[in-house]
């Protein structure tokens, strides 16, 4: 096999097969990007958790008071009778019971996590639903 006269001659080969600086750059970009994406969405998924752990602790407390009726013809505003009927409280939620003269109210509110005065929600007997402001 003969050589072309004149032709370009290769480079020599690379000893040193490392990624150049222009590589590291893209890939840290493209992993800050991502991070940027996945971060606010976690969070608000997290928000999300802390309003449904409310609302089931709430929910759960009303099924307690409930049975707590059943058995003595009277609400109750301590949270120790309604234990004793099964009310399991999650960890982070606080729930706060109040009788009312038609009725009750149970107050349930995230610990620590939400804004202040948000991740707040109450049920009612007077309206029979639970309303609330969303954890922010």
């Amino acid at each position: 096999m003969q050589k072309k006269v004149g032709a370009i001659h290769e480079s020599p080969v690379r000893l040193n097969r490392g990624f150049t600086l222009i590589e590291l750059l893209i890939v840290v970009s493209i992993v800050g990007i991502l991070f940027s994406i996945a971060i606010p969405q976690f969070i608000a998924y997290r928000l999300k958790v802390y309003d449904a752990s409310v609302q089931a602790d709430v929910r759960t407390a009303v099924i307690a008071q409930t049975a707590y009726y059943l058995q003595h013809s009277d609400y109750t505003e301590s949270l120790v009778d309604l234990q004793n009927l099964g009310l399991r409280q999650s960890e982070n939620i606080s729930l706060d019971v109040r009788s009312r003269p038609a009725g009750f109210e149970i107050v349930g509110s995230v610990r620590a996590g939400c804004r202040e005065g948000t991740g707040e929600w109450t049920y009612s007997t007077q309206t029979g639903r639970m309303m609330g402001v969303p954890c922010r």
